[in-house]
């Protein structure tokens, strides 16, 4: 079966959907969204992988681009952020304020473009998920705080916790996360982004998880930094698509239900 591609915005978001059928039957059968990185766009060829294998399992996946990034890239974006090193040795807290600012931005818009999938029918609302890869991880955690609907995320090489003292930091609101199914994974030897955040706020997630535990999930890759190796890509890539498949697949006789 081939894979169908196509670009649409969602909420004014530039979006690239996949999926192996038409976007109303695959999301119908469960909905992800999937946030790049830092610097890239919903083209980028770290994320393709991650695209493609959930839309090969079925699901329909739209990739957007953050704010300030690919089709609506900010015209001062080489000075705010491919020039890190320099700005993050001269002046710190304006680089991650402007970070913080793609993420915050960039979560408060989830819950219109799910509205824009549902009124297209290419969500249903029981179905709905939502993925991220780096700083697209952080996307995640914020977007779970701001939107309620979500019902399977997983969060890969991102943090929770915000390196500025904003009051909107993930990590200050434990409580909104269930009964989310939440997935972290995480590098070991990671030295762009500590995976001492993700670890903590899972711990302290657990309570919250008490009476159904294994719909929170932390794996942590010993010994590789945020690039990871290449086995370690597959078995992400693979734990990510298992985790969807277990808590965001509705099934084809719900979705021809439309339960």
């Amino acid at each position: 079966m081939g894979m169908e591609q196509h670009h649409s915005r969602l909420a004014s978001a530039p979006s690239l959907l996949f999926s192996q059928e038409s976007p109303e039957k695959n999301g119908m059968q469960g909905m992800i969204m999937f946030y790049h990185g830092l610097g890239g766009s919903k083209e980028d060829p770290g994320s393709i992988p991650f695209c493609l294998a959930l839309a090969q399992a079925g699901f329909l996946v739209v990739s957007v681009d953050l704010v300030g990034h690919g089709e609506r890239r900010y015209p001062d974006f080489a000075a705010r952020f491919l020039q890190m090193r320099e700005r993050k040795a001269t002046d710190p807290g304006a680089f991650e304020a402007d970070i913080l600012t793609v993420v915050r931005e960039t979560a408060q818009e989830v819950p219109q473009i799910i509205d824009d999938l549902l009124a297209r029918r290419w969500a249903h609302p029981t179905g709905i998920g939502l993925a991220g890869l780096s700083l697209g991880a952080d996307v995640v955690y914020a977007a779970i705080v701001a939107e309620p609907r979500i019902v399977a995320a997983t969060a890969m090489l991102g943090s929770p916790e915000w390196k500025r003292p904003w009051r909107e930091s993930p990590h200050r609101f434990p409580e909104r996360f269930f009964p989310v199914a939440l997935l972290s994974q995480t590098a070991g030897a990671d030295t762009h982004v500590s995976p001492a955040a993700a670890r903590t706020f899972h711990q302290r997630l657990t309570p919250f998880y008490d009476i159904v535990p294994d719909r929170l999930a932390y794996i942590e890759f010993p010994g590789v930094d945020h690039d990871l190796s290449e086995s370690a890509w597959r078995e992400a890539v693979e734990n990510m698509v298992t985790w969807f498949h277990r808590f965001l697949r509705r099934g084809e006789e719900k979705a021809r239900a439309g339960s």
